[in-house]
């Protein structure tokens, strides 16, 4: 998402207030994950949902909802850019877009939430395997 110009963080708080240069602003946040299936005896495979969280302006004369297109647009074409993110995961894709929302005239907000599918060994859970 950075190379589609976006700024990137990590659970950023709804009521933080942003600063003009941190738009436009894509929060990451875990949604939780569930397993799927055990794969062999040595590993399991997840489903996980990642949820962005993105704040954008429009220049004048632009629509709130142009924007929100023009974001989803950003955030999928990333998505298709690397479905793996960089071996990370086996699968991503994007399964919803909600809470377009007007924060102020120029301000606005989408929620993309996406799956992806990744391995870990049964007795380490916490880290994908690649």
């Amino acid at each position: 998402l950075e190379t589609a110009g976006l700024t990137v963080e990590i659970d950023r708080q709804e009521d933080e207030v942003l600063a003009d240069a941190e738009y436009p602003l894509a929060s990451l946040s875990w949604g939780g994950a569930e397993l799927t299936e055990e794969t062999t005896c040595d590993s399991y495979w997840w489903t996980a949902t990642i949820i962005v969280d993105l704040w954008f302006k429009v220049e004048t004369g632009v629509t709130v909802l142009a924007g929100c297109d023009t974001m989803a647009s950003t955030v999928a074409a990333a998505f298709r850019a690397d479905r793996s993110f960089g071996g990370k995961f086996f699968h991503s894709k994007i399964v919803a877009l909600s809470d377009l929302g007007t924060i102020a005239a120029d301000v606005g907000a989408l929620t993309v939430t996406a799956e992806v599918m990744f391995q870990t060994a049964k007795g380490d859970w916490s880290t994908i395997s690649s």
